[in-house]
């Protein structure tokens, strides 16, 4: 058997605990009646302030990564690509407003990017996360 290095099974505990919210939003749909997109919309923003707990309790001298932790700008963007939601979703918007209260409390100020949609906003505020 292959073991797993460290990083990976970070990565593969991250996608575990995003599908175990993210599976099944159909059949709860369908038992609540509550809209599928709102449902998701939902349990990415959890994901999100989980995200959010990450980056504030991890030290900044650790947050390019360690032995046994990857970075967290690639953990990030590997939970929020797999969150199948669109591209101008609430969700967006909500976590790029964390990490700003966050680059907000350390000082740091980001330049100014262009960006086209709402997921472009935060996946480039992530960027300043290191």
């Amino acid at each position: 058997l292959n073991k797993m290095t460290d990083h990976e099974e970070e990565f593969l505990c991250d996608r575990f605990a995003r599908n175990f919210l993210l599976d099944n939003i159909d059949q709860y749909q369908a038992q609540s009646g509550y809209p599928a997109s709102l449902v998701r919309m939902k349990r990415a923003m959890s994901i999100g302030l989980a995200l959010f707990c990450i980056l504030v309790i991890t030290p900044h001298e650790k947050r390019k990564g360690t032995v046994t932790h990857p970075p967290l700008a690639d953990r990030f963007n590997e939970l929020t690509n797999g969150l199948n939601i669109p591209d101008n979703d609430h969700f967006w918007i909500y976590f790029s407003s964390l990490i700003l209260a966050q680059l907000r409390h350390e000082r740091v100020s980001p330049v100014a990017f262009n960006f086209q949609t709402q997921k472009d906003l935060c996946l480039g505020l992530i960027d300043y996360l290191t």
